[in-house]
C-alpha cells in the first residue's frame, strides 16, 4: 500500500504550514513506515447502502507527527505537528 500512497492537495497545504517545508511522497512513506499504527482504517456500508471509510491514523513519536491515511484512496489526508498537537491539547484543558 506505502508504495502507492499519494499526497492530497490538504495534506500538501497542511505539511508546508505545520512542519514548514514541503513534503515529498517518499519522506512520507518514511514518516508512515516508522510509525505506530494508532487505528486502522475500515469500510462501512450506511442503511442507504452508501460505502464510508474512516482513516486511518499513524502517530510518529520521534518526529512529534500524526498523519491521516485514506487506505482506500492510498492517500495521505491530513498531519497533525507538535505545535498542532499541543494547541489541541490546550483546547482540551480550557473545554
Amino acid at each position: 500500500m506505502l508504495e502507492e500512497l499519494t499526497l492530497s492537495r490538504h495534506f500538501t497545504q497542511r505539511y508546508i504550514e505545520r512542519v514548514g517545508c514541503p513534503p515529498t511522497e517518499d519522506g512520507v512513506r518514511q514518516i508512515v513506515r516508522g510509525s505506530v499504527v494508532v487505528q486502522r482504517g475500515k469500510d462501512y456500508r450506511l442503511a442507504s447502502g452508501r460505502l464510508f471509510n474512516t482513516l486511518s491514523i499513524y502517530w510518529n513519536p520521534r518526529l512529534a507527527m500524526v498523519i491521516t491515511v485514506d487506505e482506500r484512496r492510498k492517500r495521505a489526508v491530513s498531519v497533525f505537528g507538535e505545535k498542532t498537537l499541543n494547541d489541541a491539547k490546550r483546547l482540551r484543558m480550557i473545554v
